[in-house]
Order: structure tokens, then C-alpha cells, then sequence
């Protein structure tokens, strides 16, 4: 113990503050963990000698995040590369990684300008509420990042059936007088009653993944209509899938996230908000404490583990850490992995992904004919297997101007050309039974090798289970 004290008390001064705690280690032999809590256990029981008091030294020198501080790449800035870099970085030395020209993910905003002014428009993540994003709102709180209420409802609009309601009200209900007098009408309002009773039901008597969306609609006989017109528009509108995969969905798993959304309520339905002038309003305060270590058109090519290090091939440079948070899809980790165990290969392989064509315009003619029935979300069903919606901005971020302004998912052929602003693409998780498996087995593969993995994916695929996977992940890391 004296040797201890003589020796790295004055280190601690000089190596420490200078070089940091690995070079001291490295003194120590190759299990650097090992040496890490020998010294702090050893280092905290013992008083700062009076000549040492004058010197500047870390806030954190006895406490052990210092002498457990890693350098940690991040790969990805969706929101859940976004959360880890920012918690992380409280504790850490974090790199962050992203092989796009601009971070966010889906967090993605555009600038429009017209002759009126320049407005900020989201195309991927627009709202959420503080019902079922409790740890988002926090996060938002934290960095004082200004929200507003938005407002949500949905329409469903079928040429080839003559069909065409919002859910808004009973105006928007009957927006077209027709389906007043339509038995088959009536007959999908009572279905939809009968549904949400159902669901509450099933909810209560099981938790079997297997049983599907599809075998719950056979087991309660609803109509072709309710199915077509209403069920399969709503899910694929929320997930962005198309209608296979939707019917191959775990029913427990829909079912739950309609009842904790009060889906399955006529009243008892959260209140949303969007993110005052677009969502990327909270990148930049995420960010703060990473300064210059954060790399845009850095796609990592190759993730190399190694014992007690990793390496990553960046644009053909290497760059070594202690560990590696992987932040992207699923099955992007899962290509950059050099040598994936099989475990990896499993569970990552598991979840699939589908790509939707996004675009940003001003043509009205995918919306209602009938503008009373204009909502929120709009689902054109065209009869095409990939799902098929607009998303109404003026409405959704409350943007008062003369022009309309859309974000519509794979109807790029029903939009004129001259009215688009900006195309894109998105891959959205597809959360099938198999994937909900793999979901229960992260505890498999998350933190071995040094290796960690967070995304929506853990979760229904939305920010907020980005952020809690995030969270759950700095955990394991000391933060």
C-alpha cells in the first residue's frame, strides 16, 4: 500500500490530468478493467496529501466514472445514437459516426422557403405525446427544447369503393352525405365499436405472441370492409408496412400499443405535440459536449473486435476504442460486424427492415376530394400492396400559409412533378412474431465483445423506445 501511495498519488497529478487514465493502466498489465478498480478502490481510501491541495485537479478524480472512462464510438445519429452520445459523453470520451450528410435519422426537417417566408417541415419523426414518451418529454425538458400541442386524426379515402370518412367528428364521420345512407357504412362503425370491446378482451386473457392480427379478425368474424377500410389503413399508416405484413403482426403486440395509445377509447385518447419549428431543434443542444468528434458522410465499413479494444474502418482509416455502440438498423450492425457470433447473426438477422419512398410536396390530389374530410393522416387506398398515406403538415405543425404542404409515402406516381419539393427513402422495422422473439433475447449479444446495440427496433420502432433502448445501453456502460 505504500508503494501504492508514493507512487501513483503523485501519477495521478502528473499522468492523470496530463494523459489520462489508459496510459497509467497500461503500466498495470494487460486486464486494464482489473487495474481500473484495484486502483480506485485503493486510490479512494486515501487522503490528497496537503502539498497536492493547490493543484487543479478533475471534479471527478475519486469518483469511479474517471478512472472508468472509456473512449466509445457511436455509429449513427438517429435518436437513439443521438441519446446514447449524450449520456454517454457525461462520462465518457465519445466519437460519433454518421454516414449521412446531416444527423437525425428520421429526424429529418426541411427548410421551405415561399414568398411569405422560410418554414421548417419535418418528413420522418413529427409527433409524440407525453402519455407514451415519458422519458422523450424528459429528454426534450432537460434541453429546454420548445414543444407545441399538434393536432391527430385520420381519413380514409377508396375511389374504386366510392368510400371516403375522417374520424375526426361526426361532420368529418359523414363528410360525404352519401355514407349516410349506407347500411355497409353503419355496419363498419358498429365493427369498429366491437373491436376495440374485443381487444380489451383479449388483452386480459392472453399474451401469446403467435396469434396474429389476421387470426384475431377470423376468430371475431369483422367485415371485409372493417378489415380493408379501416384495420389495415390505421396499422399501416402507424408502421408504415404493407398489408402481408401487417396481417403477420403479433395481435398482442398491436393490440397493446393501440390500448396504450387509447386507440381502443372514443375519449380517453392522448394529447400530441410536435417540436416548435421542426424536429431537428433537438439535435444540436444533444451535442454540445461531443464538440468536433462528431463525423457526417463517415459510413463505417467495418466493426473489429478485439480483446480489450475495437476497431472500426471508417472511409478506410481505423480509429481504436474501448467499445462500440451500434445505432443503426438492425440489420446494418449486423453487415459491419467482421466476425458476428452466431447469437448476433440470430437475433439481428431476425428483424427485418422495408423501404418507403417519402415526398415532400404541395399537390392536394392525394388528399380528400371532399376538404371536410382533410385529417392529419390521410390513407389513399389506390389498391398498391405498399402502403399508401399523406401526412397533412399545415395541420400536424400548425403552419398558417396559403400553400398546402404534404409528406406522402409511396404515391410519388399520383404527385405532379412540379409540385414536388423533395423525395427521400425510409426503412421502417418490420416487428413481425419472429422479430418480437429476438427482441426478448438482447440480453444475448448487448455489451459482449464490447459491443452494444440500441434502436426503436427493441421496441414498437418509435422515438421513444429509441431513447429507452438508449438508455438501458448507457447503463451497461457505467453512465
Amino acid at each position: 500500500m505504500i508503494a501504492c501511495r508514493e507512487i501513483i498519488l503523485p501519477l495521478r497529478v502528473t499522468i492523470f490530468h496530463k494523459y489520462g487514465i489508459l496510459q497509467l493502466i497500461s503500466l498495470c498489465g494487460t486486464n486494464k478493467r482489473g487495474a481500473y478498480i484495484a486502483t480506485y478502490n485503493s486510490l479512494s481510501k486515501i487522503p490528497l496529501p496537503k502539498f497536492l491541495h493547490s493543484h487543479k485537479l478533475p471534479n471527478n478524480l475519486m469518483k469511479k466514472e474517471f478512472f472508468l472512462k472509456k473512449r466509445i464510438a457511436v455509429i449513427g445519429s438517429g435518436i437513439s445514437g443521438l441519446t446514447s452520445s449524450y449520456v454517454l459523453s457525461k462520462n465518457h470520451d465519445v466519437s460519433l459516426f454518421e454516414a449521412n450528410d446531416y444527423l437525425g435519422g428520421h429526424t429529418h426537417t426541411l427548410s421551405v422557403e415561399t414568398e411569405e417566408t422560410v418554414y421548417s417541415i419535418d418528413t420522418g419523426f413529427i409527433v409524440f405525446n407525453k402519455r407514451t414518451y415519458p422519458n422523450f418529454c424528459k429528454l426534450l425538458e432537460e434541453l429546454n427544447v420548445a414543444t407545441q400541442t399538434s393536432e391527430m386524426s385520420f381519413s380514409y379515402r377508396a375511389d374504386h369503393r366510392g368510400l371516403e370518412y375522417s374520424g375526426h367528428n361526426l361532420n368529418t364521420l359523414f363528410s360525404d352525405r352519401r355514407n349516410l345512407f349506407k347500411l355497409d357504412f353503419y355496419h363498419l362503425i358498429k365493427d369498429i365499436i366491437l373491436f376495440n370491446a374485443d381487444a380489451k378482451k383479449f388483452l386480459a386473457r392472453t399474451n401469446d405472441l403467435e396469434i396474429t392480427i389476421n387470426d384475431f379478425i377470423k376468430e371475431n368474424n369483422y367485415s371485409e370492409q372493417f378489415r380493408e377500410c379501416y384495420l389495415i389503413p390505421m396499422m399501416a399508416a402507424i408502421w408504415s408496412k404493407n398489408k402481408e405484413d401487417t396481417l403477420n403482426c403479433s395481435a398482442i403486440f398491436i393490440l397493446q400499443f393501440y390500448n396504450n395509445h387509447g386507440l381502443l377509447d372514443l375519449f380517453n385518447r392522448p394529447l400530441w405535440y410536435v417540436i416548435k419549428q421542426g424536429s431537428k431543434n433537438y439535435i444540436t443542444p444533444m451535442l454540445e459536449r461531443l464538440k468536433d468528434q462528431v463525423y457526417l458522410n463517415s459510413k463505417v465499413e467495418r466493426i473489429i473486435r478485439e480483446t480489450n479494444k475495437i476497431k472500426i474502418i471508417v472511409n478506410s482509416e481505423e480509429h481504436v476504442f474501448d467499445a462500440v455502440v451500434c445505432a443503426t438498423h438492425s440489420d446494418q450492425a449486423l453487415t459491419m460486424l467482421e466476425k458476428p457470433t452466431p447469437e448476433e447473426i440470430n437475433i439481428l438477422s431476425a428483424i427485418k427492415y422495408t423501404e418507403n419512398e417519402v415526398v415532400l410536396h404541395k399537390d392536394k390530389n392525394v388528399m380528400p376530394k371532399n376538404k371536410r374530410a382533410w385529417a392529419s393522416w390521410n390513407y389513399l387506398d389506390n389498391q398498391s400492396a405498399a402502403p399508401t398515406l399523406t401526412y397533412y403538415m399545415n395541420r400536424l405543425q400548425s403552419i398558417h400559409s396559403n400553400h398546402d404542404f404534404f409528406v406522402s409515402v409511396n404515391l410519388s406516381n399520383e404527385i405532379a412533378e412540379n409540385q414536388i419539393i423533395q423525395t427521400f427513402n425510409y426503412a421502417h422495422p418490420c416487428l413481425t412474431v419472429s422479430a418480437l422473439k429476438a427482441q426478448k433475447q438482447i440480453n444475448l449479444i448487448n455489451g459482449m465483445n464490447n459491443t452494444y446495440y440500441v434502436g426503436s427496433y427493441w421496441g414498437y420502432g418509435f422515438h421513444e423506445d429509441g431513447v429507452n433502448s438508449a438508455i438501458n445501453t448507457c447503463k451497461l456502460l457505467g453512465t
